[in-house]
């Protein structure tokens, strides 16, 4: 059950976050030997981030406002909706300045759904044996779309499911990125897409 003391500590370490994040925007904002690291690295135009497919904050580092919260709303996000986030410099830098920015409208969300949520029990039960048929979801994920695709055969188990993750999409854009540019900054230009490779190997 929700109670004042747990918002008081989720709030708590909100505040914290929020002001840490804060430290890491004036970093990779002002920092001189983080800038001569990240400006104008693996930078990918819009037009290339739309050919590529990348998604996430990969692509809304490049000006491609996209974000299924905003584009498909679901859950929650019908009534409290997303400010989108978005760099057009398409650099490295610009992909860490969106995922931080980011980062202070997820503690927005945090602190407004405190505000806003029903008294009552935090957890749902769900039923154990799902009616045969089939369902697609996407959600936005930390790294972009993330696809859902189920089918039940009317038991406990799923006849069949598939993930399909967005690192697949960003990973692909580093081959093109890298090109032209030296060995030091192939993990920077890795890193930039936040891969996830136990994701790709799925």
């Amino acid at each position: 059950m929700l109670n004042s003391q747990i918002i008081d500590e989720v709030l708590k370490s909100i505040d914290y976050l929020d002001e840490r994040a804060h430290h890491y925007l004036d970093v990779v904002s002002n920092d001189t030997f983080f800038l001569q690291r990240t400006q104008n690295v693996g930078t990918m135009t819009q037009e290339q981030a739309e050919a590529m497919g990348v998604v996430g904050p990969t692509a809304r580092a490049s000006g491609i406002a996209k974000d299924v919260r905003i584009d498909a709303p679901y859950g929650a996000y019908r009534t409290l909706p997303v400010n989108i986030v978005l760099e057009t410099n398409g650099d490295l830098r610009s992909r860490f300045i969106v995922r931080v920015k980011e980062l202070f409208e997820s503690c927005r969300l945090v602190r407004e759904i405190l505000r806003t949520l029903p008294e009552g029990e935090l957890t749902a039960k769900f039923p154990r044996r799902i009616p045969a048929g089939e369902s697609i979801m996407r959600v936005e994920a930390p790294r972009g779309e993330l696809f859902y695709f189920a089918k039940s055969n009317g038991s406990d188990t799923p006849e069949r499911l598939k993930v399909r993750t967005p690192t697949i999409f960003n990973m692909t854009s580093v081959a093109k990125l890298a090109v032209g540019h030296q060995l030091a900054d192939i993990p920077l230009i890795l890193a930039g897409v936040d891969p996830c490779f136990s994701c790709n190997d799925r």
